[in-house]
């Protein structure tokens, strides 16, 4: 218990805890959605390691242009955003 916490206080490894939870869930998404096939687990974490850098460059930068529109619709825009992000990924 007391290293899990000393890894999630760590830069690094909160970040690796943050990949490796988000290729459970997208193993988790490719079993009960029927257009979406991950094969083993390593792709999952390359697939969350991509999203993952995608968010942080691209998504950054659509949040900051898309900030009136966010506003305006009451923060519902950033689904469109999350989108457009999934989608260049895919």
């Amino acid at each position: 218990m007391v290293l899990l916490f000393m890894l999630v206080q760590a830069g690094l490894g909160s970040f690796l805890i943050k990949i490796l939870l988000m290729a459970l869930v997208l193993m988790g998404s490719a079993y009960l959605l029927s257009g979406v096939v991950i094969e083993d687990f390593t792709r999952a974490v390359i697939v969350a390691f991509v999203l993952a850098i995608l968010n942080a460059t691209i998504g950054q930068f659509l949040n900051f242009i898309t900030t009136p529109l966010r506003w305006i619709t009451l923060g519902f825009f950033s689904l469109i955003v999350d989108a457009v992000v999934l989608m260049i990924a895919a």
